[in-house]
């Protein structure tokens, strides 16, 4: 069996991570290839070390999306997969219609509760227009996937209501952990300061900005704390001053992206 895996890029972020995690652990009889169409590739040698094949298709500017579609569909009919897995929302617009065209299975991914209230409410009006123009494609391709996979419930519930996709073929898979990674450690804290982590992407829909707020109240009540934290994304400015104004500056550190910052 051939499977094509298709992904915005290689960046340091969830979904790659999942993905990277699922991948390394099917079995030899299943073909496996990751296609990634833009640029980022922080996970590169990671899938690279694990032996997971991967294409860089590599496209950008206004068309993007048009000469993406237009080299899947090459690919495609080069690869024959018996079944496309899409993720994250340019990939799975170029797949969606990439695969339509070539009369190939494609699976959808549900990964995020990509079209909530709280996440609206953070887009200027610009930002807005686009995010409008995106869920039109997103509601009207998404009849395109045979099924489903869904992170959560609460995923499924809100992406099967806004793209209008009939629950009945979304099946819901957890990502869950490997407690082995998560072995209890001793105590590495000085100073007996209790240390909170954040690793992920610096994004408003993360709840940065109330985390922060959170994490000040904290430190008022229990000054002993600190808050390191590990990512990347277009809320970082605002992070910064946030941890300026709130007089944060010696209790809360930017890392930047730190492969498996978590340990």
């Amino acid at each position: 069996m051939k499977v094509l895996f298709t992904l915005d890029s290689l960046g340091n972020a969830g979904t790659e991570k999942s993905t990277l995690d699922i991948l390394s652990h099917f079995s030899s009889d299943i073909d496996v290839k990751v296609i990634y169409f833009y640029p980022g590739d922080h996970l590169k040698k990671a899938y690279e070390d694990a032996g997971i094949a991967l294409q860089f298709v590599n496209v950008s500017g206004r068309m993007s999306i048009l000469k993406g579609i237009s080299r899947l569909k090459k690919i495609i009919r080069d690869e024959r997969p018996d079944v496309v897995v899409s993720s994250i929302l340019r990939a799975n617009l170029i797949s969606r219609i990439a695969c339509k065209q070539t009369n190939t299975k494609i699976i959808g991914t549900f990964v995020s509760d990509s079209y909530s209230s709280i996440r609206k409410k953070s887009f200027s009006f610009k930002r807005k227009v686009g995010f409008y123009f995106y869920y039109q494609l997103d509601r009207l391709t998404a009849r395109i996937p045979c099924a489903w996979v869904s992170n959560s419930e609460c995923i499924k519930k809100s992406n099967c209501h806004f793209l209008q996709v009939d629950p009945a073929i979304v099946k819901v898979i957890y990502r869950g952990r490997d407690p082995r990674k998560f072995l209890p450690k001793e105590k590495t804290s000085s100073k007996g300061i209790f240390r909170f982590v954040y690793v992920g992407r610096l994004l408003q829909t993360k709840g940065l900005t109330e985390m922060l707020l959170g994490f000040k109240i904290v430190s008022e009540i229990y000054p002993a704390v600190s808050l390191d934290i590990y990512g990347e994304g277009n809320l970082r400015k605002n992070i910064v001053q946030l941890v300026a104004q709130a007089g944060l500056k010696d209790k809360v550190t930017l890392h930047g992206v730190v492969p498996n910052g978590w340990e």
